[in-house]
C-alpha cells in the first residue's frame, strides 16, 4: 500500500510530471514539489537503470501515481529481456520509499537492498516523532507550524504547551503515514562491514557495489544516505545531498553535505561526472532553481 491522501485535483498535478530517459537506458520519472509539505507532500524524482539484465530502481516515491509509470517501464524492460529488479533507497524517508513494494507487482526476481543504518528511518512515524522530540529541546519546533491547514492547531496548541501540540501532531502523522507498506520485511541488509572503498581520480569514497553501481555512503541528510553513481554514464544521482533544497532534520549533517558536494565537485572537475541530478530537482515544480543556477 502506499501514501492515500491525495487531495481532489492533486491527480492533475502530478501529471503534469514526465518520464524521459536521460541518458541510455536510465529512465527519470519526475517527482512531486508543492508550496505545502504536510498538506501536499513532496515526491521524489524516481530513477531506473538498466544494468545487463537487471534493472535497477532507485526510490520509489510517494503518490499511488507513480507505481503504474515504474510499473509500465518494469514491464517494458522485461519485456527487453530483463530478469531481476533491484531496489535501493538514496534514504528511508517517506517521500522517497512509500511504494516499495511495487517490485512485488513487476514480474521479475526481486531484491530490495537497504543500507543497514537506514531500517530505522522507515519507520516514518517513529523516526518523525523522534526528530521532533530532539528539537524540543532547542526550542519550540511546533510554534513554527503554518497557520494554514492541517498543522494550524499545531501551531496553535503551542502556545499552551508543546506536549499538546506534539500529541496533535501525532494524531495529524499517523493519518499521513497509515496503511503505508515501508516492506522492512522484504529487505536484505546491506551491513557497515559489507562497504567497500573506490577511487575515482582523486575521490576516495566508501559504499555498496550493486551491478556495475555504486552506492556512496555520504551519511550527509541522514545516516544511512547514499548517492548512486553510474561510471558507464558518468552519472550521478545525489539523493538529498544537494544543499540548497535540504531540508533539516536533527540527525542531518550540513559538514558531510558540503564534503559530498566537495568530492563530487572535483569528480566533475577530473571528468568522472558529466550528467547529474538529486532527488528532489524539477524542471516542472522547481523551475527557480534550475533558472538561477542554470
Amino acid at each position: 500500500m502506499s501514501y492515500k491522501l491525495t487531495l481532489p485535483g492533486q491527480e492533475k498535478e502530478l501529471r503534469r510530471s514526465f518520464t524521459r530517459e536521460i541518458a541510455p537506458d536510465v529512465w527519470m520519472l519526475e517527482g512531486y514539489i508543492s508550496d505545502y509539505f504536510l498538506l501536499k507532500p513532496a515526491s521524489c524524482n524516481v530513477f531506473m537503470l538498466r544494468d545487463g539484465d537487471s534493472l535497477l530502481v532507485l526510490d520509489t516515491g510517494t503518490y499511488p501515481f507513480y507505481r503504474e509509470r515504474m510499473l509500465e517501464v518494469m514491464r517494458r524492460y522485461r519485456a527487453d529481456g530483463v530478469k531481476k529488479v533491484d531496489l535501493v533507497l538514496t534514504q528511508g524517508h517517506f517521500d522517497h520509499a512509500s511504494n516499495n513494494d511495487v517490485i512485488r507487482e513487476s514480474g521479475l526476481e526481486w531484491s530490495f537492498l537497504l543500507q543497514e543504518p537506514e531500517a530505522g528511518v522507515l519507520d516514518f512515524f517513529s523516526d518523525w516523532m523522534a526528530d521532533f522530540r530532539d528539537l524540543e529541546q532547542l526550542y519550540n519546533i511546533y510554534s513554527l507550524f503554518d497557520m494554514r491547514g492541517i498543522t494550524a492547531p499545531v501551531n496553535l496548541a503551542s502556545r499552551v504547551s508543546m506536549g499538546f501540540a506534539r500529541s496533535l501532531l501525532q494524531a495529524n502523522l499517523k493519518l499521513m503515514f497509515g496503511g503505508i507498506d515501508n516492506f522492512l520485511g522484504g529487505a536484505t541488509i546491506l551491513p557497515e562491514t559489507a562497504k567497500v572503498k573506490r577511487s575515482f581520480g582523486g575521490v576516495e569514497l566508501e559504499g555498496w557495489e550493486v551491478g556495475r553501481f555504486f552506492a556512496i555512503h555520504d551519511a550527509s541528510h541522514t545516516r544511512g544516505h547514499v548517492s548512486l553513481y553510474d561510471p558507464e554514464n558518468k552519472l550521478l544521482l545525489s539523493g538529498d545531498v544537494t544543499v540548497e533544497i535540504n531540508p533539516a532534520f536533527y540527525y542531518s549533517s550540513l559538514d558531510r553535505c558540503i564534503s559530498a558536494c566537495g568530492k563530487f565537485r572535483r569528480m566533475a572537475e577530473e571528468g568522472y561526472i558529466e550528467l547529474a541530478t538529486d532527488s528532489h530537482r524539477s524542471t516542472t515544480f522547481f523551475p527557480d532553481v534550475l533558472d538561477s543556477l542554470g
